[in-house]
């Protein structure tokens, strides 16, 4: 296997090959990187809904986490979504949970234990913005699996009140949210895509 002139191997190759440029040269892999986003794990927040997930609400966080669940079964359209989604304290998650799910997480780190176990590992900009009195929604690969997404949600985003424009034109909102958005009293402060390396 030759790639830009270079061999890169000499003898027989598996079925798959995985392969990386670092330093302006190629080399194989045994499996692929896992730093960065790749197929899978790309954002955007709407993807962790797309395979198995758990919502883990704080404490006091259960009703913003059942109005933002709410919400996302029933958008403003005629799309309604017939369907209980799995939800339980945070305080209850097991490493079976963790190994096998995205997290949806609901609250802060003051509230929410797991959250709290997370924070130093997550964009501290955007858990700053929520300290500062922002809701915030962002995807981000759990630091504990990073197969699995984890998303922070901190406050009421689809459950809110939007200028008219905003909400009229969401048929399903979920998948129209970025990797990340903040809002604050009714409008959308900031939103955007994290980079292939997840800043």
């Amino acid at each position: 296997l030759a790639v830009d002139g270079v061999a890169i191997s000499a003898g027989p190759l598996p079925a798959v090959v995985h392969l990386a440029k670092t330093g302006g040269q190629w080399r194989a892999l045994a499996a692929p990187a896992l730093a960065g986003k790749r197929h899978g794990r790309q954002g955007p927040i709407g993807d962790a809904f797309n395979s198995r997930f758990l919502a883990l609400y704080g404490e006091g966080d259960l009703p913003l986490a059942r109005a933002e669940l709410d919400a996302i079964r029933n958008p403003p359209s005629q799309l309604v979504i017939q369907a209980e989604f799995p939800l339980k304290s945070a305080a209850r998650v097991t490493a079976d949970d963790i190994a096998k799910s995205n997290l949806i997480l609901f609250g802060t780190p003051k509230t929410n234990p797991v959250l709290a176990r997370l924070a130093p590992k997550l964009p501290a900009s955007l858990l700053a913005a929520a300290d500062a009195g922002s809701a915030v929604v962002f995807v981000f690969p759990n630091p504990e699996n990073p197969d699995r997404y984890v998303v922070v949600w901190t406050g009421r985003v689809l459950s809110t009140a939007f200028e008219p424009k905003l909400e009229a034109g969401w048929m399903m909102p979920l998948n129209l949210l970025p990797d990340y958005v903040t809002v604050k009293d009714g409008k959308v402060a900031t939103a955007g895509h994290f980079d292939r390396d997840w800043r």
